[in-house]
């Protein structure tokens, strides 16, 4: 048996073949293949067969990753979010985020399809930020952006702290109020 890109096929692929199916490993996507029979009797006459053709289909991507972690939370502070994409192929994915705070994950290992995928981040300042990632098979085939909105609100100095504070720098006024109070 003979498959091949080229017509006629030139690759011989398996030979005193006895089975009514052939498994040819993992072909390229978008690829037109031809493959011919030779049969051979057990005195050695030989029959070609018709070259036949077929094409492999288009390989597609990833759906948009799933972002999945809190929505809101404090300067300084890590936290985790999940990343989930399917590849309907089963291929495996790696998955690139954008953090939005001008930071980002290159693309990271490869995982199984549909596998979580945890990474964790911290923000230094407070803001809205925007999550976005992206997913990619191990053929190259990207996914389109998905995105998660993040809140990292202004950290504010309670003004008891700040009267607490004060009285401790100045020990005589504290003295004072108390007597006044």
């Amino acid at each position: 048996m003979y498959l091949d890109v080229v017509n006629p096929p030139v690759n011989l692929v398996s030979d005193n073949h006895n089975e009514t199916f052939f498994d040819p490993g993992t072909l390229d996507f978008e690829t037109t293949y031809y493959w011919q029979v030779i049969a051979m009797d057990e005195h050695g006459a030989s029959t070609h067969g018709p070259v036949w053709q077929f094409t492999t289909g288009e390989n597609t991507p990833p759906d948009v990753p799933i972002i999945d972690g809190p929505s809101t939370g404090k300067t300084m502070v890590g936290y985790d979010y999940i990343f989930v994409a399917t590849d309907y192929e089963g291929h495996n994915v790696s998955y690139f985020v954008d953090w939005g705070d001008d930071k980002i994950t290159d693309w990271t290992e490869y995982v199984p399809s549909g596998t979580e995928k945890v990474l964790t981040h911290m923000w230094s300042k407070q803001g809205t930020y925007i999550i976005k990632a992206k997913a990619k098979d191990i053929c190259g085939a990207e996914s389109d952006w998905s995105e998660f909105e993040i809140t990292i609100p202004r950290t504010r100095t309670s003004s008891i702290l700040w009267y607490q504070w004060f009285l401790e720098r100045f020990p005589l006024l504290e003295r004072l109020l108390n007597l006044l109070i």
